[in-house]
């Protein structure tokens, strides 16, 4: 199964229908639309957590630019009657932390008014994800452009999110002096991937 897509954005077919190309292969990727204005321009890197799914006809890859919203379309899709679309619409609609309070509030009208969410379904919803994000850890800052990509990245290498992070901060900080960049600039994903895995590395060596 593929977790992971890292490539250049070919192109934006509809919305919420990308096609990222990754070696002169185009994926088709189903992204939420709370993603949408974060995507870089076309030709440019971009990189997302994948969940595969899969039928006997088909298969189709939704993509996610935090792992978090991944997490929650997995748990979604855990919901009796809540299939990918409408699942993808959830999060498009409720991304983040925002879903994690509307389940805690039990509000169900920030339900009902999502696409493909009736009143019996956003009861069950409740009913069904109640509890289920009591261990969420608490939001941590966001990470800026490419950097919260390799984090990403990383996760998926089996990483903790801790790990990565600080792995990336050290790597960013490293290149930044080695560059003279100013605090805002960044390198290209390929480049801060590698440094961190390189920080990843030392670490587990001692070194």
């Amino acid at each position: 199964m593929i977790r992971w897509l890292s490539g250049r954005l070919a192109a934006v077919v509809d919305a919420g229908e990308l096609v990222v190309d990754v070696g002169g292969v185009g994926y088709q990727v189903f992204c939420p639309a709370s993603d949408q204005a974060r995507l870089p321009r076309t030709g440019e890197p971009v990189a997302f957590s994948i969940y595969t799914h899969v039928r006997e006809d088909t298969l189709q890859l939704y993509g996610f630019l935090d792992e978090q919203d991944r997490r929650h379309f997995v748990r979604l899709l855990q919901v009796t009657g809540i299939g990918p679309k409408v699942a993808l619409q959830i999060v498009s609609a409720l991304p983040g932390d925002q879903l994690v309070e509307a389940v805690r509030s039990g509000e169900m009208s920030r339900f009902t008014r999502i696409p493909g969410v009736g009143k019996k379904t956003a009861q069950r919803l409740l009913l069904e994800l109640a509890g289920a994000f009591k261990d969420e850890p608490a939001a941590r800052a966001p990470v800026p452009g490419v950097a919260r990509d390799v984090v990403q990245a990383l996760m998926s290498l089996g990483y903790t999110e801790a790990e990565a992070s600080s792995a990336v901060e050290q790597a960013l900080a490293r290149w930044r002096e080695e560059t003279k960049e100013a605090p805002e600039g960044e390198p290209e994903l390929a480049e801060l991937l590698r440094r961190a895995l390189k920080v990843m590395g030392s670490e587990r060596h001692g070194r």
